[in-house]
């Protein structure tokens, strides 16, 4: 084992104590093995250099005034905010503006090194500083210079763009949790949170304009993706399943069960806040509401969970059901292709233009199987059929006859559409 224990002067005057050891097994014989390791027991980052009072003070006024020959060396207070380590670059402009013992005092000396025999490292404001003991200096490394002389002058250089652009990036962050950071080759990083993930671009021309025009495209990106995902689910554009979602927000307490009883105008013992079209859907059968509700939990817009240990479920809303509330119609799609809103959208262009889809009479003819819309829209499908040839009606009068039960309900109330006068035929 090896253990060196020294005492390291400055002249006359003692700056630090030093002890460190080395467990390993050393041949007396081997003078370059010894000496190595004696070498890496100085330098190693696990035995530290024990300062005595006098011996900080001197590293703080030896530092301070190394710094005051670089006080030119002060960026703006809004750059500062986006540098990686802004403590040295702060601490200069503090300097600028304050005292010399106020700047003394600032000065907090951490994880002092013997770098060589005659040199001391250690760190302030996140920054390595070397001491040369034999001429009693204080300096930076040549390249760590360099490169903060070239950082301040990049900020001079270009302050007013950037104090531009960071402020339209502060306009940003308001919104989303956004981070500019400046990168190698003085490149500013603007990294924001979009959705569910976070995209980042590196910014070498500092333009508040070009900020806002690459956010706003990529708000635009990121919407396209929403309703194209949107799309790809079968809820989507269904009228059952947004009055599902929108029930299932009002109420913090709710089951399938009362889901169903609910928009069916079926009488509960559970008292459930209504949605608009609370009870509209009695022409449909549970089994219906049901299958819709699965599917929204399958598509991950509902979740459900027990309820305190019980036999039954509530219904939980998910953050992807509001893709329900953004709907957007698209122009010239096939009627074999229609959602629950396309069919309404269709009523109402034919109705206030009196313009209809070429299609033939069998695809027209499906809006009488859109049970949901024709419970929903009542008026509408009736100003939409009072104009239709006798065979829509003869139609709904076939299947009238030929179905039973609830089916049979249903054709009586679509009979019931191509009367003028409303009849209450939407409940059970």
């Amino acid at each position: 084992m090896i253990t060196i224990s020294l005492d390291i002067y400055e002249k006359n005057r003692k700056l630090a104590s030093f002890f460190g050891s080395n467990m390993d097994n050393i041949f007396i014989s081997d003078k370059a093995d010894i000496l190595k390791k004696i070498r890496n027991i100085m330098s190693s980052e696990k035995n530290g250099i024990c300062l005595t009072s006098e011996g900080r003070q001197i590293l703080k006024r030896k530092t301070y005034l190394f710094l005051k020959k670089l006080k030119s060396m002060s960026v703006s207070r809004e750059f500062l905010k986006i540098v990686d380590k802004p403590s040295f670059l702060e601490y200069m402009d503090f300097l600028k503006h304050n005292h010399a013992k106020e700047c003394q005092d600032k000065l907090q000396i951490s994880f002092v090194q013997l770098a060589r025999e005659d040199i001391l490292k250690y760190k302030i404001c996140e920054q390595e500083f070397f001491y040369n003991i034999k001429e009693n200096a204080v300096f930076l490394a040549d390249e760590e210079l360099l490169e903060l002389k070239e950082l301040v002058s990049f900020e001079r250089t270009n302050r007013s763009s950037l104090k531009q652009f960071l402020k339209a990036a502060e306009k940003i962050k308001d919104t989303n949790c956004q981070v500019v950071k400046v990168e190698g080759e003085y490149g500013i990083c603007v990294r924001t949170l979009m959705g569910k993930k976070y995209i980042k671009q590196t910014f070498f021309q500092f333009s508040a304009a070009g900020l806002r025009k690459w956010y706003k495209e990529r708000e635009a990106e990121l919407k396209h993706k929403k309703i194209e995902y949107a799309k790809s689910l079968q809820s989507y554009g269904n009228l059952l399943a947004g009055d599902i979602y929108d029930l299932v927000c009002r109420n913090s307490f709710i089951t399938e069960e009362a889901i169903v009883k609910n928009l069916r105008g079926i009488k509960q013992t559970l008292t459930i806040k209504d949605v608009e079209h609370s009870g509209r859907y009695g022409l449909l059968t549970n089994d219906v509401v049901e299958q819709v509700c699965n599917l929204m939990m399958h598509e991950h817009l509902l979740s459900w969970r027990p309820y305190d240990r019980s036999y039954f479920y509530l219904i939980k809303p998910c953050p992807e059901g509001e893709l329900l509330s953004e709907v957007i119609l698209e122009e010239g799609k096939n009627i074999s292709t229609f959602r629950d809103i396309d069919w309404v959208s269709y009523m109402k262009k034919a109705v206030e233009n009196g313009k209809e889809l070429r299609a033939g009479r069998t695809e027209q003819m499906r809006l009488l199987d859109q049970k949901r819309v024709l419970c929903i829209y009542p008026d509408l499908a009736r100003q939409f059929l009072k104009n239709k040839p006798d065979y829509w009606r003869d139609f709904a009068f076939t299947m009238y006859k030929a179905e039973s039960g609830i089916q049979k309900k249903y054709w009586k109330y679509v009979l019931g559409l191509f009367d003028e006068k409303p009849e209450k035929n939407n409940t059970i």
